[in-house]
């Protein structure tokens, strides 16, 4: 089964629907004293989770939760929505449960929340970013990882959402686990979404192609899939019980050419690839090192006005025939 690839819009368009930042609260687990809570470590001055079980750690601090929120409002903007898949009416209608897997600091699944008041919205995440006490009443969080299951019976949601959880899945996970547990907690007639980033970048300089290789190096050894945006459709596939898989693209500036938003965004991808500093010394560069060049490498960026490529995969799933056995 192919994408389909519906039509992307460039990123000036003047009639893209823009939606309003909402105040979200930040407190969560991340922006508590943690220092004694045996649940943490504390590496070059960032405070990560303690877990035998994730592929690869991001931060769990103040810094980490406003780099989900400025993630979330630029992919908002440049879709001009929160999402793709067509769940508007059926949202509107009331009463939908709805599933957002890696839910961080739960910046998507708050608005929506806050949208449909009258819908159930379940958030679940290995690191307890979300809020811990100020959240809607139709908001329910579950710290848990999702290589373990998704604790909930077959069928129980209308609308899975996942996105940029490209750090988090070994390939083999990604096809065998993650997509397959998705696929189960959905109802038939229910609507799938998931959205990835290409990794490389459009425009890259020698700078900044060299600094993705490192990164991409460091990924494989972890065995976490590089071209994950050309997987989605054969994962999906393999699953065997949904309808046609739409592709929705997007092209992300990167830097000042793009405007406030993008310039941000900018400090956003390089805070991500800073994230490898504590990995980078097989490569025999200290992590000093390497933030002197995720430096050097921004400002090749910016000068070389590069964007991203984002896509939003979304699918429905067959409420008729025999499904495949998802276990």
């Amino acid at each position: 089964m192919g994408a389909h690839q519906s039509k992307s819009r460039k990123h000036h368009s003047p009639k893209e629907k823009r939606l309003p930042i909402n105040s979200v609260s930040t407190e969560s687990y991340a922006s508590r004293d943690t220092n004694a809570n045996p649940m943490y470590k504390v590496i070059d001055g960032r405070r990560y989770l303690v877990s035998n079980k994730a592929i690869y750690n991001l931060p769990i601090d103040d810094a980490e939760v406003d780099r989900l929120h400025l993630q979330h409002y630029t992919y908002r903007y440049y879709y001009g929505s929160n999402c793709s898949a067509p769940v508007e009416e059926m949202l509107k209608q009331g009463r939908a449960r709805v599933l957002d897997v890696g839910c961080g600091a739960a910046t998507w699944l708050l608005e929506m929340a806050t949208e449909y008041p009258t819908c159930f919205f379940t958030g679940i995440d290995i690191s307890p970013m979300f809020p811990a006490e100020i959240k809607p009443k139709n908001v329910h969080f579950i710290q848990r990882n999702a290589i373990d299951g998704l604790p909930f019976p077959d069928g129980t949601f209308d609308f899975v959402f996942m996105r940029m959880m490209y750090l988090s899945f070994t390939a083999d996970q990604w096809e065998n686990v993650i997509v397959r547990e998705l696929s189960r907690v959905l109802k038939p007639g229910g609507w799938i979404e998931l959205m990835e980033c290409d990794q490389s970048l459009t425009d890259m300089g020698p700078l900044t192609t060299d600094y993705a290789d490192k990164a991409s190096g460091l990924l494989e050894e972890l065995g976490i899939p590089t071209n994950l945006t050309e997987l989605i459709p054969d994962y999906i596939d393999t699953v065997g019980c949904f309808e046609e898989l739409t592709a929705e693209p997007r092209e992300i500036p990167i830097g000042t050419w793009g405007g406030n938003l993008s310039q941000m965004y900018l400090d956003n991808v390089a805070a991500a690839y800073q994230t490898l500093r504590t990995s980078v010394n097989r490569y025999n560069i200290s992590a000093e090192k390497w933030d002197e060049i995720t430096q050097e490498v921004k400002r090749e960026i910016n000068e070389r006005n590069c964007s991203v490529r984002s896509t939003r995969f979304y699918a429905q799933k067959k409420d008729t025939g025999k499904l495949m056995s998802l276990k």
